[in-house]
């Protein structure tokens, strides 16, 4: 049994306890507790205060292969795993069977995410987002299961916690885990972006002024909005998104089957080499993860313009599905808008076309072009005119 001086610590001037609490499920939690001198003194003497350990401050140094408590004269606040990774290969099929339903196609990828978090902390990572409409897919126990992996280095966060200036709870973690994600706002939505990108934050405690820390956090969010639940434009890379579907069949206990496998599954990570190599400043080439529930959620954020346009054009590319190209001028697009019933300024169509989708645009003028009105057939016309292939369109809308 170990001394009782080695449940308390020093750190600058003030005495820390370590207890261990139970949870809601009777499991025993390591907790920090400030303590007084006097107690203390109470308790086992004056000559106790001795033995204590002192350290001039806390630090965070995330590591879990190489893990240390203590780093010089300080006491590190990152926690260790609450697993140990076995010392033979052993087996992991519920954990296997959970994270091919949620990773799908992605499954290499999504076991490099999870193993990149566990040897190299430090290195940044694009936010994970897991959508679905639907109830029972796994979301939350996805959370649940990281959480249990990581332990106290992942933590638990509402959307309101982004909004707050004080963030002291979680600046210093590992992974931000969000259930119902919500972050329409724009203001929301930067906020975030600049937090994926950071090195250094500003840590805000109530009633203690701001401290500069070191910044390493990764978000992994859930959402029941498949559409808009966070502005994504439309050239942004540092989302991961993956649609989830209903799991086949409800196991009241799998969280506790991957649990009994967490020391398998640790093993295996460390002993298996990347599928993928370090590509970006979030290490995955992005076109491995871009998927079509990404776009989607893109598409979802344009302007209304833009979403008109593409509409437009969408219902103008099904009249004919042998025309590979729509050609047509500022006035011609007019005549489709006001044919289709939307409304929509050709200055905002000519920014669309020349600035945003940078198509191809005649510039000669009085060339001959084939246009296709919403009524009847091709028209042979002259003059200045854009051109917007199946192919190009297609390829940025594949949803309509």
């Amino acid at each position: 049994m170990k001394n009782n001086s080695e449940k308390y610590a020093w750190v600058g001037s003030t005495i820390y306890k370590w207890c261990e609490k139970p949870n809601a499920r009777g499991e025993l939690v390591h907790e920090r507790i400030s303590w007084s001198r006097e107690r203390i003194i109470n308790d086992y003497g004056k000559d106790f205060l001795k033995e204590i350990p002192r350290y001039d401050g806390f630090c965070c140094v995330p590591s879990h292969i190489h893990y240390q408590e203590e780093i010089g004269k300080f006491l590190n606040e990152y926690q260790p795993l609450p697993h140990e990774p076995a010392t033979e290969p052993g087996d992991w099929p519920n954990i296997e069977k959970f994270l091919r339903h949620v990773f799908g196609e992605h499954f290499e990828i999504g076991l490099d995410y999870i193993q990149i978090l566990l040897t190299d902390p430090l290195q940044m990572l694009p936010v994970l987002l897991l959508v679905s409409r639907e109830h029972g897919t796994g979301k939350t126990t996805f959370l649940n299961f990281m959480r249990e992996i990581f332990g106290d280095n992942a933590t638990f966060n509402t959307n309101e916690d982004f909004r707050s200036e004080f963030n002291a709870d979680w600046s210093d973690k590992l992974l931000i885990l969000v259930d119902e994600l919500f972050l329409n706002r724009k203001e929301d939505s930067e906020k975030l972006k600049n937090l994926v990108t950071k090195k250094y934050h500003k840590k805000q405690q109530k009633c203690k002024d701001k401290v500069t820390v070191d910044f390493f956090s990764k978000f992994i969010l859930c959402t029941n909005n498949e559409d808009f639940p966070i502005l994504i434009e439309e050239k942004e890379n540092r989302y991961f998104v993956k649609k989830l579907n209903r799991l086949e069949s409800e196991d009241v206990g799998l969280e506790e089957k991957m649990k009994k496998e967490i020391p398998a599954f640790l093993f295996a990570l460390l002993h298996r080499k990347l599928s993928t190599e370090d590509k970006s400043r979030f290490y995955f080439d992005y076109a491995l993860i871009d998927t079509p529930e990404g776009k989607r959620m893109k598409d979802s954020c344009l302007p209304k313009a833009e979403k008109d346009l593409s509409l437009i054009l969408a219902e103008m590319f099904s009249q004919d599905e042998e025309v590979d190209q729509l050609q047509f001028s500022l006035i011609d697009a007019g005549a489709w808008a006001c044919g289709l019933g939307y409304r929509i300024e050709k200055t905002d169509i000519k920014n669309i076309l020349e600035k945003k989708w940078e198509v191809p645009k005649d510039k000669r003028g009085g060339r001959t072009y084939y246009f296709l009105p919403v009524e009847g057939r091709l028209q042979k016309k002259t003059g200045r005119f854009y051109t917007v292939t199946r192919e190009f369109f297609e390829s940025r809308f594949p949803d309509l």
